[in-house]
């Protein structure tokens, strides 16, 4: 079973969360999940936060399908076209093929409907220097590996920060967050090792393990981001590590660049690593 793997769900309920019912809002919060990594094309989910008075709702009620999504760059301005698409689910994403990310740039979102209206700016920074890749067996099993990537941190421009997504195949259609994938180089030209876990998923076939397989093709996305989205992935990744549910927050909200709204919008510079399967599969 192909996983159609999304962040939507558990991004919607941590993003609601609040520390006590009285600083919950009744009117409708728009919330944005987007990116645009360097040589790449802008994402956008466009959804609406729940609620918890709400009961009987389900992902597909909150997603906005009728929205005005635009980006840019401060030069030029395109239109998402919001379609279905087999790499989420929900399926549904906005998307265009008329802007690709340059590092240095600043791009900026606005998300549309109705009486919502929900903006984020972010500036690309230049792709991460990749140092190395070491790959080890693990002595109990057969089927998994350990995995550790180094980055060098730019002569300037420090603390630099830094995020990894990975992809199983043939298992999984879009990139996920690595558990505790987060990691801060503070010191110009020093080389900072991440351990990389798999991503977790909000479905899943069986128990959850962090180490990735070595009897599939992973996809490793070493992403350099900026200080507001390092931190809301900081705290995403504690609250579904140990909020005891991935579909429960801690006591307070995600950090978020979106103004009037929640979520995230981040402008990465990114490079992608393929790690094929070990001999013997």
């Amino acid at each position: 079973m192909k996983l159609r793997n999304f962040i939507v769900l558990p991004l919607l309920l941590m993003l609601a969360a609040c520390d006590t019912p009285a600083d919950y809002s009744l009117d409708p919060q728009p919330v944005i999940e987007g990116w645009i990594d360097s040589d790449g094309y802008p994402n956008v989910i466009f959804t609406v936060a729940y609620s918890p008075e709400e009961t009987d709702v389900s992902v597909a009620d909150k997603l906005i399908r009728w929205g005005k999504v635009t980006v840019s760059d401060g030069s030029d301005t395109v239109v998402l076209t919001g379609g279905m698409s087999d790499d989420f689910f929900p399926p549904f994403v906005y998307r265009s093929y008329r802007m690709k990310g340059r590092p240095g740039r600043t791009y900026t979102v606005t998300a549309e409907y109705r009486n919502l209206r929900a903006t984020a700016v972010a500036t690309m920074p230049e792709p991460p220097v990749i140092a190395g890749v070491a790959t080890r067996k693990i002595a109990t099993s057969d089927t998994l590996r350990s995995v550790t990537v180094t980055v060098r941190a730019p002569a300037d421009g420090c603390p630099a920060y830094y995020h990894v997504s990975t992809k199983v195949l043939p298992d999984e259609l879009r990139y996920l967050p690595a558990l505790f994938g987060c990691v801060r180089a503070d010191v110009p030209g020093e080389e900072v090792e991440i351990p990389v876990y798999r991503g977790k998923t909000s479905i899943s076939d069986g128990d959850y393990m962090p180490q990735l397989p070595s009897n599939r093709t992973v996809m490793i996305k070493v992403e350099r981001v900026t200080r507001q989205i390092y931190d809301f992935w900081n705290m995403f990744n504690s609250a579904s590590a140990f909020g005891g549910s991935q579909f429960v927050s801690q006591a307070s909200s995600l950090p978020t660049n979106v103004s009037n709204g929640l979520g995230y919008w981040s402008a990465q510079g990114a490079v992608i690593l393929s790690l094929p399967p070990e001999s013997g599969y």
